[in-house]
């Protein structure tokens, strides 16, 4: 089944504005937007200091060039700049877990997930797009444990399993086909925000593997469902839309111009109405 992202979605944006005595600070969270990509040209863009080397590398730019993989590199920088905007947004929290992949899961209702076995990619070497890689080039190492669970959200399990959800910290959740075992491969890779904007590439990078945003996930595995067994699953109704939501203090924006004890506050994100033209 070919997966074609929606596109006809908000993407991020940052919109301060002053109401009397209110001001509301609009962070979207990112979405697949096909005009709005990246790719290894994008290095130079995302981190235009990388060619003059840092301390302990002294090669030359011609060495540093051939050393590296600009696609894994670029992958690695717009995690970091989508996580420190995230951070930002909520009061600089702790937290990297992916608001959209909480999302996509919990909107998974659990017939469904209970077709497709998923396991988070948890970055421990430091860069979960250089885990994927690893995994997808060399497979699943058959001697150690790969733990996997339904792609739902399921806080009975967390007592048992450890884990009321796939693992979302990495942003990357690598999921099996339908009733297909994950330890044998997998067919699906969902992509939380901090990668929304490398997914084209991604898809050409891996051609045999899925990429899907965060936002499609629930409807596409929902749709195989449907198709396959003759069901009408719909999406479960969730209270996270997708959505920075903590507040935080006037103070972070530094502009003169709010209102002095005014409380800054994130808001959801809806979809465009495509009828204006304007592991754990």
């Amino acid at each position: 089944m070919s997966v074609t992202p929606n596109a006809n979605l908000a993407q991020v944006d940052t919109l301060d504005r002053v109401h009397g005595s209110e001001v509301t600070s609009e962070l979207k969270v990112p979405m697949y937007d096909p005009s709005d990509q990246v790719s290894a040209a994008s290095l130079d863009e995302l981190w235009p200091e990388w060619r003059e080397g840092e301390a302990w590398n002294t090669g030359t730019p011609e060495e540093r060039e051939a050393s590296i993989d600009r696609e894994l590199l670029v992958l690695d920088l717009e995690r970091t700049r989508v996580q420190r905007a995230r951070q930002a947004a909520e009061a600089n929290t702790l937290s990297n877990a992916s608001v959209g992949l909480e999302h996509s899961i919990k909107e998974t209702r659990k017939e469904v997930g209970a077709h497709f076995q998923a396991h988070g990619i948890a970055g421990k070497s430091g860069s979960s797009s250089g885990e994927l890689d690893a995994l997808i080039k060399g497979g699943i190492d058959p001697d150690r444990v790969f733990y996997s669970m339904n792609y739902a959200y399921l806080p009975e399990a967390g007592v048992g399993l450890g884990a009321d959800m796939p693992f979302i910290e990495g942003g990357l959740v690598v999921v099996s086909g339908m009733d297909a075992a994950l330890d044998l491969g997998f067919e699906y890779v969902v992509v939380g925000e901090e990668y929304v904007r490398c997914i084209d590439m991604l898809n050409a990078r891996y051609p045999d593997v899925q990429f899907v945003a965060w936002h499609d996930a629930a409807r596409v595995f929902t749709d195989i469902v449907n198709e396959s067994e003759g069901t009408n699953y719909q999406l479960n109704e969730v209270d996270n839309r997708g959505e920075y939501s903590k507040p935080r203090s006037v103070e972070y924006f530094g502009d003169d111009d709010l209102v002095d004890g005014a409380v800054a506050t994130v808001v959801s994100v809806e979809p465009v109405d495509d009828t204006d033209s304007s592991i754990w």
